[in-house]
């Protein structure tokens, strides 16, 4: 039962994490993922931008190729060229192109040429774009190179792609690009991005994503069945705590049970016997139904202190008077145990507790004390108000409890082998340590050969008056 409630323990604390990891990271991929397919997108608007200032619009008849020497209202010219985009030697349009081109030109961002990134990558600083400008017939008027080169034929394929797809973005699949179009009244300019770089950070990014999930869950697994077995050992101690008080208490019925057949037989074989002559035989059986009688009390009364628990009510009590009248009462039963009584108890000793716990732990304590002593020795009761609150002790100098026994000495049905004659079930102290923790007190027990065998309740300070 353990086994299948630690697996359900993990199974459901994994699923639970695991989900919220998994939605963390899905979140972050796809945040990560919109933003830099939004970069690219403001890329291409850059690139538009600054193709549209270079080029202008001019009235010339966008829908015919410059001829050589032909220049157009902004300088154009195909005798000098700025990649495929053709400027006029020796004009203002050629020092703009100047600007913008030549094996040593600085790109935009200050970053040469021969150092630069991939496109579509995240540290890039400045735009990596192609911008292509058609006519009305879909030709190839102009191009415009932003830190990057790109085939001739691809260039024109992507074009013609673009414009056929009817939309003003999109991506180009077969060509692994990105598109723009501005269109206007003569002429459209498409710009174009490389995803390549992009792809290969989704993939990478995804490699990672899965990878930190891998690894978190592993750990969870780890954490959660180290946690899971600190989590169930109260569960554990209680399950193994339940299954010897079974054991035990079935123990205890069981003697008294055959004891009780055994007797019936008999008197069954001598049915013609007067009742006189089988007395022993009746006697016999009440004893040991009286035992089992006594083991259901015991069994109900430490039920009923293991559900008291918070729900006992604390009130002012009067503990000298309480004690010093169990004490009178024990009295006769020390007198015929040949044992002497010795009280000595602070007056005015006024506590907030439960005088009814406080009167079952006392005589649970005083009864086991001279049960357990032997003829001529002497019980000593103490209630003592101290610093750290007030002291009820019962001192007897029987049998030295080992320290091996004295740590089970509040457990039900435990019995050292050395007391087991003296008879008894072994709930009398595990009840009475149930009403200590009730009333908020501590019950200890401490033996020695030079002080004896000691039991003390401690009532905090807090609680009295």
């Amino acid at each position: 039962m353990l086994k299948k409630l630690r697996t359900k323990f993990i199974v459901i604390n994994m699923a639970l994490v695991c989900g919220v990891l998994l939605t963390v990271l899905l979140f972050g991929f796809i945040s990560t993922f919109q933003m830099k397919k939004t970069e690219l997108y403001l890329s291409l608007d850059k690139a538009l931008e600054l193709t549209v200032m270079k080029t202008g619009h001019g009235d010339r008849d966008h829908n015919k190729p410059l001829q050589p020497g032909q220049t157009g209202p902004d300088g154009e010219n195909p005798e000098k060229t700025f990649g495929s985009f053709q400027t006029a030697p020796g004009t203002e349009s050629d020092k703009k192109a100047d600007d913008f081109s030549g094996a040593q030109r600085e790109p935009l961002g200050g970053r040469p040429e021969n150092m630069m990134p991939e496109l579509g990558r995240d540290d890039m600083p400045q735009i990596y774009a192609f911008t292509v400008t058609v006519n009305a017939s879909g030709e190839i008027i102009n191009t415009y190179a932003l830190n990057s080169e790109m085939d001739e034929e691809l260039l024109s394929s992507a074009a013609a792609d673009a414009i056929a797809s009817g939309k003003e973005r999109g991506s180009l699949k077969q060509q692994g690009l990105l598109y723009k179009i501005l269109p206007s009244e003569n002429k459209t300019v498409i710009a174009f991005t490389s995803v390549a770089g992009f792809r290969s950070w989704e993939i990478q990014t995804a490699v990672l994503y899965i990878l930190i999930f891998t690894v978190g869950s592993l750990l969870l697994l780890a954490v959660s069945f180290l946690l899971s077995g600190i989590a169930l050992r109260p569960v554990k101690a209680a399950w193994d705590s339940q299954k010897q008080f079974v054991a035990d208490a079935s123990h205890d019925l069981k003697t008294p049970l055959t004891v009780i057949l055994a007797n019936n037989n008999i008197l069954k074989s001598h049915a013609g016997d007067t009742v006189d002559s089988q007395m022993k035989w009746i006697e016999s059986t009440d004893e040991e139904a009286t035992r089992m009688k006594n083991l259901a009390e015991k069994l109900l009364e430490l039920s009923g202190a293991e559900q008291m628990g918070d729900k006992i009510e604390l009130t002012d009590t009067d503990m000298t008077d309480l004690i010093d009248g169990i004490s009178m009462q024990f009295e006769p039963v020390a007198f015929e145990s040949g044992v002497a009584l010795d009280t000595d108890t602070d007056s005015g000793v006024r506590v907030k507790s439960n005088a009814d716990a406080l009167s079952r732990i006392a005589h649970v304590l005083i009864d086991n004390a001279i049960k357990y002593s032997a003829k001529g020795e002497r019980v000593l009761i103490e209630l003592k108000k101290e610093r750290n609150g007030v002291r009820f002790s019962v001192t007897n100098k029987g049998t030295v409890i080992s320290a091996e026994d004295l740590a089970h000495v509040f457990e039900r049905f435990y019995r050292a082998d050395k007391v087991r004659d003296v008879g008894g079930h072994g709930l009398g102290l595990a009840i009475a340590k149930k009403l200590s923790e009730s009333i908020k007190a501590e019950l200890t027990a401490s033996s020695d050969a030079a002080h004896g065998t000691v039991f003390v309740l401690t009532i905090p300070s807090k609680l009295v008056e």
